[in-house]
């Protein structure tokens, strides 16, 4: 069969003619899945055995269908082929890449009898910002022979396509609580969404983040935490079009390491005269915190500042005063020890003492106790009164400054905030300082006692089996609770938790290897070596199995683990949250029937 030029013109007509889009590209690719109305315009020229045929010009709208997946866009169209009278299939996969995206496929469906060295079209396309109109640019490249002809179709042309799919708002898909940040810590989350017109624009919309967080356009929470907190915002993000959505939100701000503070750290000094402005002491932080000691003309001042603030003496937060000619500051704070340097503060506490002069002479050794944590910017002040141990000191190098009996003990300021209260609660404390009959003033029903001796909660001197017994007592009261007590709250949180514990007990009074507070959690007593948390009793049964037997305590959660090996290599829990069924717990190894031996560890939780 030979083809005339009508007849080749006639197969020329039945090109492809619906082109392709484009992609605005970020961090990802657009969302184009849906229905377009196209409208092309294109011209090609074809030759015949060597002869130029006039230009053929299509223009036309039609409809199609995007689909897509990930960076890959494809429509698809069913056409009907005269020259073999039959429906063709046929398809455009484009590439994306950056804002632009190919696509590619046959120019001309197939005729029988024809052989194609070259067949395609290609096109070009970008995305307008809203994600709505596609301009495309296509050329055609085909080559082919038989039937008695050989020839060639070049040329291309431009389409619009136009979206018909209704304007869409992009959609929050981060989940809502964020992941809880600590004070101190640098916190860096980045939020998510899907849908609309892209790039995003993100804001807050109402509320506020914590302290020294903020949020930036593209949608990054990130800083410095500054005070614990629960925070509740909405956050809006906006697309390209101009549609926008919102979600609630809320963000835990944790004390500074709240499951792992475990090291008090005591600084102390000792000043027979005051100067001129001076720094006495600075204590700094991996979280970029300090506390200065300041000897400031007729005073002392212990000020602590945030991440980042000013460090001068007009700066940050007074949390400790003293005002007498001859003082004695002690300075001890709570945190975790990173190579001798606190990682963040977790309390604060400033202890002055009228270390050398019977300053009002009323016989009355007077000392001044601040506790401030910085998680939640509270201070509290406290005042106790004493006799003396011995007479009454005359010069500020006599030594005879230890408290003799305790006469009275108040509270001016329980948590107050620094903002608008901390200056008022100072001043009213020291001014009561020589007024005997301060003690019926401002005060609050509140009483407390601050031990000189860590564990020492019953002010005795020592720290022993009683103040033990008081701090269990306490264990799980919170403020209200008549087993409160708020020098035991060693992180201020309102309740006494092992936390404090770990606070008040860090030492290991019997030598057995296990801090005191670590004994008080395995039910074991902290102040006799021979008192151990440990399997007391292991039977084996006929068929095998194994049975441990320990003696349990109340409110306890027990694990036991098992391995192979002596030296406890690769343990497998065998059971976990067992709980505690006073005064003796059991567990069974069924599966040690087949063992010839197996050796245990048993673990326990408050």
């Amino acid at each position: 069969m030979q083809l005339n030029a009508r007849q080749a013109m006639f197969l020329i007509s039945c090109l492809m003619l619906l082109l392709a889009g484009a992609l605005y590209a970020t961090a990802a690719c657009p969302d184009l899945a849906g229905p377009w109305t196209v409208t092309e315009n294109s011209t090609t020229v074809t030759t015949i055995n060597g002869s130029a045929q006039p230009p053929s010009t299509q223009t036309g709208t039609g409809q199609i269908v995007l689909t897509q997946t990930g960076c890959t866009a494809t429509y698809c169209q069913d056409v009907y082929n005269p020259n073999t009278g039959a429906t063709e299939h046929v398809c455009r996969v484009g590439t994306i890449s950056g804002n632009t995206v190919t696509f590619t496929g046959i120019a001309m469906l197939p005729v029988p009898g024809l052989t194609f060295s070259r067949n395609s079209m290609v096109a070009v396309g970008t995305i307008s910002p809203d994600n709505r109109r596609i301009d495309a640019t296509s050329t055609v490249d085909v080559a082919f022979s038989g039937l008695g002809i050989t020839g060639t179709v070049n040329g291309g042309g431009t389409e619009v396509f136009i979206s018909n799919t209704p304007q869409a708002a992009p959609t929050i898909t981060t989940s809502s609580p964020l992941p809880a940040g600590t004070v101190g810590t640098p916190y860096t989350e980045a939020l998510s969404a899907t849908g609309g017109a892209t790039p995003y624009t993100w804001s807050i919309a109402s509320g506020n983040l914590p302290s020294g967080l903020g949020l930036s356009n593209d949608g990054v929470i990130s800083g410095t935490p500054g005070a614990a907190t629960i925070a509740t915002f909405t956050i809006q993000v906006t697309g390209n079009n101009g549609m926008s959505s919102t979600k609630p939100f809320s963000l835990t701000i944790n004390c500074c390491d709240n499951q792992d503070v475990s090291v008090m750290t005591i600084a102390e000094e000792i000043h027979l005269s005051q100067g001129a402005v001076k720094v006495e002491k600075d204590i700094t932080a991996i979280s970029g915190e300090h506390l200065i000691l300041w000897s400031v003309n007729d005073h002392f001042e212990l000020r602590y500042y945030l991440p980042g603030s000013s460090t001068g003496v007009i700066d940050g937060y007074v949390i400790g005063l003293c005002h007498w000619h001859c003082g004695r500051n002690l300075i001890a704070w709570t945190a975790k020890d990173v190579g001798g340097v606190p990682k963040c503060f977790r309390s604060v506490r400033m202890v002055n003492q009228d270390y050398g002069v019977n300053d009002c002479g009323d016989d009355i050794f007077r000392q001044y106790t601040f506790v401030f944590t910085p998680c939640d910017m509270k201070l509290s002040v406290s005042l106790d009164r004493f006799t003396y141990a011995a007479s009454p000191p005359t010069s500020c190098v006599d030594d005879a400054r230890l408290a003799g009996t305790l006469l009275s003990t108040r509270i001016w300021c329980d948590g107050v905030t620094p903002q608008s209260q901390f200056p008022q609660c100072l001043v009213t404390a020291l001014a009561h300082d020589c007024d005997p009959n301060s003690a019926a003033k401002d005060l609050e029903p509140d009483m407390f006692t601050v031990p000189f001796a860590v564990g020492d909660v019953n002010f005795d001197g020592v720290h022993d089996a009683k103040d033990f017994a008081m701090a269990i007592n306490s264990e799980g009261s919170c403020k209200g609770d008549s087993r409160y007590n708020l020098f035991m709250d060693i992180d201020g949180n309102g309740c006494i938790t092992v936390s404090d514990l770990k606070l008040l007990f860090p030492s290991d009074s019997d030598g057995d290897g296990l801090a005191d507070w670590q004994e008080y959690i395995a039910g074991t007593d902290p102040f006799d070596a021979g008192s151990a948390f440990r399997i007391t009793r292991v039977e084996r049964s006929s068929n095998g199995a194994v049975t441990l037997y320990w003696p349990s305590v109340i409110n306890r959660l027990y694990t036991v683990m098992g391995s192979g090996q002596v030296n406890f290599s690769s343990p497998v829990v065998l059971s976990n949250a067992i709980v505690a069924t006073p005064p003796t717990n059991s567990f069974t190894d069924v599966a040690a029937t087949n063992l010839a031996s197996i050796y245990y560890r048993l673990g326990v939780t408050r």
